[in-house]
């Protein structure tokens, strides 16, 4: 299947395709939204659901450290105060091995599964932001990363 690098590119060879290769490239645009359906089923097989919300707060907290693709100790300290449970070290690990899909997936699931309201939601941005002043520097990446949570997480 031939992948296209902009819409105009995809309709100026579909003027041109017979009606076979037109159903074939349709369904393969109709999958897409199938196929992350899908992924996002397989990822919530791997995903430790039965978090508490302490547990999930720490794993969010510490994907919005790394925005800036480094950890400050200022940071690290204060998500270390921020928390009462005795697994970090576990929880840091797992972020480690998952990639940035994953873990907006796993943060969006179990906000989802632990039915986080609109003062749950105000509660953890607030947390996340004096995370990212907590080092005195609000750099660009977590300003845009904040920005970016808000609308995946409030939609």
């Amino acid at each position: 299947m031939t992948y296209f690098r902009s819409f105009e590119a995809f309709f100026e060879l579909h003027s041109r395709a017979t009606e076979e290769e037109k159903g074939k490239k349709w369904a393969f645009l109709a999958n897409v939204k199938s196929f992350n359906e899908f992924i996002t089923k397989e990822l919530m097989k791997k995903v430790k659901t039965n978090w508490t919300k302490e547990e999930l707060k720490v794993y969010t907290l510490i994907y919005c450290a790394n925005a800036d693709f480094y950890e400050s100790k200022f940071e690290m300290d204060f998500i270390k105060s921020k928390i009462r449970t005795s697994n970090f070290g576990e929880i840091y690990d797992e972020f480690k091995k998952d990639n940035d899909y994953q873990s907006i997936k796993k943060i969006q699931l179990l906000i989802e599964e632990h039915g986080y309201t609109n003062d749950d939601m105000n509660a953890l941005f607030e947390e996340i932001k004096d995370l990212f002043l907590s080092d005195d520097k609000y750099h660009i990446l977590e300003k845009n990363l904040n920005r970016g949570l808000k609308r995946i997480l409030n939609s």
